[in-house]
């Protein structure tokens, strides 16, 4: 299991989840989860060190759903509590977010004590699984929460009777049940547009999840604290990293976009990374010397050749280095280039870490990164 912690530096508190052995960072999901694809997700930082890598969440000013739920909850504020979580699913399965990467746990995720409004952890690594099902996280809340005396407790039995139908219960029910609580009132907060990025912001938020200062949009904005909407500025240990010019854009991606921040070690000078294959078949190490590296049959054309294999092309694949980051391009081979066992597109920067498992053709090879000096 992987393991969080809490780390409270230079004003600002963050989430930190530490990788496990064999993990690797799915590139497409961490793009879309800072872009805000999906609204009420957490924004994260990621770094490597060595052979592993951590993620950092931002949580500042937030409460913790632990802590939200202990104050006393009436049946309006429950309603809005689950219409947000709710809404965080649809988009996941929009944007075709696997659920189980979601962290399900009360202490990671957060409130906004403001609005109401849910975010959560999704961690965006291969082969994550969080240690409790959505069904199991949605019970603890009627578990945790502390709800107000006078009202009538009806609604509370009738949202356990939706989950208890079984592990696969129906969230059209749920949805069903959210509106009937609600009722008009569902819609009854006004919102307006962010020029910068076009999201959906409350009205009284006085800046977006981008960053944008939302005062004038749409008459007064009252300024109401939303840790979500505040873009901080960056603490000690953070180092912004340098766009590859040829990195892959991916559909709908801003002009201003900028990447994930790369997060060096604490209080250690910054460190310089080698690498290598190793070629599984005759276990032969080949150091990869150069920015730009190719590989293939042709021995004019290619930084490493492989000779005695028809099935790999002339110029099959490159590896590229920019900085201490490694990418992987198939150069329209005949036979395709995979990545741990699967397909890259051709003529496409795929980002590669230690121990990847590449293939080219029918020739495996290891990648490792390795740190030097």
């Amino acid at each position: 299991m992987n393991k969080c912690k809490l780390v409270k530096s230079g004003g600002l508190t963050r989430l930190v989840i530490k990788s496990l052995k064999g993990q690797q960072i799915n590139e497409h999901e961490l793009y879309a989860i800072n872009c805000n694809k999906v609204p009420g997700l957490l924004h994260l930082d990621y770094y490597k060190k060595k052979n592993s890598f951590k993620l950092s969440y931002d949580i500042t000013g937030f409460t913790s759903f632990k802590k939200f739920l202990k104050t006393p909850i009436n049946k309006e504020s429950f309603g809005i509590m689950l219409n947000s979580i709710l809404k965080i699913l649809k988009q996941m399965n929009a944007a075709h977010f696997n659920p189980q990467c979601v962290l399900y746990d009360f202490g990671c995720t957060m409130v906004n004590e403001a609005t109401k409004d849910v975010y959560m952890v999704y961690v965006p690594v291969q082969s994550f699984e969080s240690p409790n099902t959505l069904r199991e996280f949605l019970l603890g809340i009627i578990e945790r929460c502390s709800f107000v005396q006078e009202e009538d407790s009806g609604y509370v039995r009738e949202y356990i009777s939706i989950l208890n139908t079984g592990i696969h219960f129906s969230v059209f029910d749920l949805e069903e049940y959210v509106n009937n609580l609600l009722g008009p009132n569902i819609e009854r907060e006004k919102y307006i547009e962010c020029p910068k990025c076009h999201e959906t912001v409350s009205v009284n938020a006085a800046y977006c999840k981008c960053g944008m200062n939302l005062h004038g949009n749409s008459g007064e904005i009252s300024g109401t604290y939303d840790p979500a909407g505040i873009k901080r500025p960056p603490s000690d240990d953070v180092i912004p990293e340098n766009i590859p010019f040829d990195r892959p854009k991916y559909e709908d991606e801003p002009e201003d976009y900028c990447p994930p921040t790369t997060v060096l070690n604490d209080d250690e000078p910054q460190v310089k990374f080698d690498a290598y294959l190793i070629r599984v078949n005759t276990e032969e190490k080949t150091v990869i010397d150069k920015d730009t590296f190719v590989i293939g049959k042709s021995p004019s054309s290619c930084d490493y050749c492989v000779s005695d294999n028809s099935a790999v092309s002339r110029t099959h694949a490159k590896i590229t280095r920019v900085e201490d980051k490694f990418f992987i391009c198939d150069l329209k081979s005949t036979n395709k280039t995979y990545v741990n066992g699967e397909a890259i597109d051709p003529e496409v920067e795929h980002e590669i870490f230690s121990e990847a498992k590449l293939r080219l053709a029918n020739e495996d090879f290891v990648f490792y990164i390795e740190q030097c000096g």
